[in-house]
């Protein structure tokens, strides 16, 4: 399962529960030292867009896992200012 939280900010949070292979073991999230890391899309072409960055990870109420990612979308214009400052 996953879902959007919108923030106060204007920016969007998207929060995944721990994810199971077809196996039954665990699928890969986000853990403790992954926050800032990078949420990407493969596009059409085959190069990958930055979409998100890693906001860490929680537990919920049954002790499963669920990775946080926070959307770029509101913060592109600020992202870019940066990025082309020297």
């Amino acid at each position: 399962m996953s879902w959007l939280r919108k923030l106060d900010s204007g920016s969007v949070e998207f929060v995944v529960a721990q994810q199971r292979m077809p196996s039954g073991q665990v699928a890969s999230h986000l853990d403790a030292g992954d926050s800032g890391g990078g949420c990407w899309r493969t596009e059409s072409d085959g190069t990958l867009a930055l979409i998100g960055i890693a906001g860490g990870n929680a537990r919920n109420g049954r002790g499963e896992s669920l990775s946080v990612f926070t959307s770029i979308s509101s913060h592109e214009e600020w992202l870019s200012q940066q990025l082309a400052e020297p």
